[in-house]
């Protein structure tokens, strides 16, 4: 009886331990698409979350998007991005996989133009923004 209590708690702390060792704000993210990228980003920039917004951003420029982030009405953002729906252009350059969404942005004073939202499949095998 001794063997199994100490079993039992034995297996108990190792899910305890690993549990808490995951970043579940990391690995709730999903990078597998490009879409759900842009979704997960959207979602985040809705949510006026710009802490979660850059985690869909490529490593490598995340704190000058960051940046730029906090100082942008993200529900605005949001609704450039998704209004009308971006249309997407696929590309490969060497082993690097882009994918670009062509949207239309507004000015502030309420003009549009066309802009791109670019992502990059990071050698992790999830995509990131890169630009935009």
């Amino acid at each position: 009886m001794k063997k199994i209590f100490v079993l039992i708690s034995c297996i108990v702390f190792i899910l305890f331990i690993t549990a808490c060792g995951s970043d579940s704000k990391t690995d709730s993210l999903s990078h597998n698409t490009p879409e759900d990228t842009i979704k997960g980003f959207i979602s985040a920039l809705e949510a006026n979350d710009v802490e979660n917004a850059a985690l869909y951003i490529s490593p490598d420029v995340r704190e000058e998007i960051a940046s730029y982030l906090s100082q942008t009405n993200l529900e605005a953002l949001a609704r450039d991005i998704l209004e009308p729906p971006p249309q997407r252009i696929n590309t490969k350059l060497g082993e690097t996989s882009y994918s670009i969404f062509l949207i239309e942005r507004t000015r502030l004073d309420g003009t549009s133009y066309n802009g791109t939202l670019e992502l990059q499949e990071g050698n992790d095998g999830r995509w990131y923004i890169v630009a935009f």
